[in-house]
């Protein structure tokens, strides 16, 4: 049998309660207030230089970490920056008692450090940090980590927020929620972490430009949840690809196309393997099918493929087109709405083509999903082939 084909249907549906708005509704909220950082490291120099990297947001800050979990209790941060070695209590310590608190166990924290030993690394991340970065650091990067910080920080509060109606749903998922919202919140940060930094967010843009395709469509407010999660989750098999492959900028042998090509598969057996996330797997699996039969790996046609997949493929081929890559830069929007729109009835489903036709112009990402600027600007490398995301095999100088 194919792989998943005696497991699914396209009808299957995985429903999101009625009362529970879309991630993208959930972010537009959360970019109206400035997240609270708290700072807490005994180096006033080193404070003052966060003071001024971070004056976006709202700071707090204290000098050790007895004192920074007073200034935690009393301000409940979205995030907290520590050093490691401090007086009275050290940055380890304090972590640690904070994922004591259940009120705190999911509260992000980057810890800073002077010391680049392997073992405090690990020391940090197992005992409930989670990223670490090495004085002295690039500020760039330090932005960087923050801001995919706070990008998950965003996803875990909406999570808890669904888990919670879910849970007043049906007694026959009250014994999935702890296991949905966990598997969710580690699948959605390891896919995060897996990509470059610079030019991280592809998945949450595709989210957000899926839930507006889908909106076009008019489809039901459960099916436009099911398609903003399974999109969050679509690349996540790109995981097992190697770095060397996935993010090389010159051309590519046969061999290294067949191993991009692979994350459809690995995406689909990760989510199978948990009983949460199994009804997503599809979108993993499927997002590189054609409308015409000639995509992969399954080579499902027309309506064989579920309509929720049809549109995080548009949104998907989209979101590659316009944004930058290491091998060229991002097309003007108006040239990938002529490219896409050339592709329904072949590529893609024509409805679905045709709603993106309609609401390209009006694709303005919020702030909080637009991706970082490279440290240098990608340089076309006509050396081809290439796979791009929309999943086509090409030269560049022809796309």
């Amino acid at each position: 049998e194919r792989f998943g084909q005696a497991l699914w249907t396209p009808s299957d549906v995985f429903e999101v309660p009625e009362k529970v708005p879309t991630l993208g509704e959930h972010l537009d909220v959360v970019k109206n207030r400035r997240a609270r950082i708290a700072l807490i490291d005994d180096n006033p120099g080193i404070l003052r230089m966060l003071e001024r990297l971070l004056k976006d947001y709202d700071l707090v800050c204290a000098t050790d970490g007895e004192e920074g979990l007073t200034l935690i209790e009393e301000h409940r941060p979205d995030l907290v920056i520590s050093d490691v070695m401090m007086p009275k209590v050290d940055g380890f310590e304090m972590v640690a008692r904070m994922r004591q608190r259940p009120e705190f166990e999911r509260i992000p924290v980057l810890m800073l450090t002077a010391r680049a030993e392997g073992q405090d690394r690990i020391r940090g991340l197992t005992g409930g940090a989670s990223d670490y970065l090495v004085k002295p650091f690039a500020p760039a990067e330090l932005l960087a980590r923050v801001q995919n910080l706070l990008r998950s920080q965003h996803f875990a509060t909406y999570l808890t927020r669904l888990n919670e109606e879910l849970e007043t749903k049906s007694t026959s998922l009250e014994s999935r929620i702890h296991g949905f919202f966990v598997d969710t919140v580690r699948t959605l940060v390891a896919a995060i972490d897996a990509k470059d930094y610079y030019t991280g967010g592809h998945s949450e843009r595709v989210s957000f430009f899926s839930v507006k395709i889908g909106e076009k469509l008019a489809l039901p407010r459960p099916a436009l949840r099911t398609v903003e999660l399974g999109a969050l989750l679509h690349d996540i098999g790109k995981i097992g690809i190697p770095d060397k492959v996935l993010n090389k900028p010159g051309r590519l042998s046969d061999e290294e196309i067949e191993i991009i090509r692979k994350h459809t598969v690995l995406g689909g057996k990760i989510l199978e393997k948990s009983p949460e996330l199994f009804e997503l797997r599809r979108f993993a699996l499927s997002h590189h099918e054609r409308w015409d039969g000639r995509g992969y790996p399954e080579g499902l046609h027309g309506s064989d493929i579920p309509q929720s997949v049809r549109v995080v493929s548009v949104a998907d081929c989209w979101d590659a087109m316009v944004s930058d890559r290491v091998y060229r830069p991002g097309m003007e929007p108006q040239v990938a709405a002529s490219k896409i729109g050339r592709l329904g009835g072949t590529q893609f489903d024509p409805e679905v083509v045709e709603a993106l036709m309609e609401v390209w112009q009006e694709l303005e990402l919020p702030a909080t999903l637009r991706p970082l600027k490279p440290l240098s600007k990608p340089v076309e490398n006509r050396a081809g082939p290439r796979v791009s995301e929309c999943g086509e095999i090409y030269h560049v100088h022809d796309d």
